[in-house]
């Protein structure tokens, strides 16, 4: 059954179930249903034809297998270089780190603000992927919204859900920049390594903001552009965020022979315009992250913490570090 919060992203009007389809009362604009997976990117995107032939194969195995079947079936298919398939297909089958992220934004929230966020009926996962910070969010909402492009992930985030026997997510295939949700229905929106991959930040931002209830919270981690500690995450070199936008594609095809497609690393200083653009000057706050949802040994923790707390320093690391995070409150 479609969530009353759910509208037409065109024109925020009520949509009506139509056969195998969506379609807008007010507008008349109509969306696909797909696995029973509405389609509700708005502006409608062109036909992907190499998706669609491996939405057929997962399909075809889709009853035969389970979630980890299909994370090998789709690591398959990847034109990668295999020790890149290798680290995305333990990256999406890793589900505890859904929860290691979940909690460590709730532990900075708490730090920040002083307190829980506010307890409301509803949760939203922007950018949710194969499912991972869709678990721990099933278990402290009475609902969740699953919002995410790619459909393949979603058929994967679908598996994993009727493997965990969780009945209370919604998922939908969208856009951040237009979400199609009704205004303050949210008490809580995280973002878990979804940041780099928003080529249009502010309008994101701006969509989360309107989606939230007044007092409600937005957390997001981002891997940090201009990072010098470590190797870019999704293509295992160093220094590309520092060359000009223009220089990345060409640079990492030539060092790699990989497309370097999908992603826009973010600098501390672009999610701060974004933040400030959005939620206002004095709502939000970009910290350093807590280093064990990462892979990294938790004593080193101790380190970042100590250095979160020097003056002056505490920036100038916070502006080369691997990654950001991003806490935000809505205060009207």
């Amino acid at each position: 059954m479609l969530p009353t919060y759910i509208c037409c992203p065109k024109c925020r009007g009520t949509l009506e179930q139509n056969d195998n389809s969506l379609i807008c009362r007010d507008c008349t604009q109509q969306y696909p249903v797909n696995f029973n997976i509405p389609d509700l990117r708005w502006p409608r995107p062109e036909d992907d034809r190499r998706q669609q032939a491996l939405l057929t194969r997962l399909a075809v195995s889709y009853n035969q297998s389970d979630f980890s079947g299909l994370v090998s079936m789709l690591s398959a298919t990847s034109a990668e270089a295999e020790h890149l398939v290798s680290m995305y297909a333990d990256y999406r089958l890793d589900i505890r780190r859904g929860q290691k992220f979940y909690r460590m934004f709730l532990e900075r929230w708490n730090d920040i603000f002083g307190k829980p966020p506010l307890s409301f009926d509803v949760a939203l996962d922007l950018g949710c992927g194969t499912g991972k910070g869709l678990l721990p969010l099933a278990t402290d909402y009475a609902g969740v919204l699953g919002i995410e492009p790619d459909l393949p992930s979603l058929l994967l985030t679908k598996k994993l859900l009727e493997q965990e026997n969780i009945t209370n997510v919604y998922l939908v295939q969208a856009y951040a920049q237009v979400l199609p949700v009704k205004d303050n229905q949210f008490g809580w929106c995280h973002a878990q390594n979804v940041l780099d991959h928003l080529f249009r930040v502010a309008p994101a931002f701006a969509e989360i903001h309107r989606v939230l209830k007044t007092g409600g919270a937005f957390c997001a981690d981002s891997h940090n552009r201009f990072d010098i500690f470590s190797k870019e995450p999704h293509v295992k070199i160093r220094w590309v965020g520092w060359l000009p936008r223009a220089w990345m594609k060409p640079y990492v095809k030539f060092r790699t022979g990989e497309v370097y497609e999908d992603i826009h690393l973010l600098s501390v200083f672009e999610v701060r315009r974004a933040f400030i653009q959005t939620f206002g000057p004095h709502n939000f706050r970009i910290i350093f992250p807590k280093v064990e949802p990462y892979g990294y040994p938790a004593t080193w923790n101790r380190i970042v913490t100590i250095i979160s707390k020097i003056p002056l320093i505490n920036f100038a690391i916070l502006a080369v570090f691997p990654s950001q995070l991003a806490i935000a409150q809505k205060s009207d």
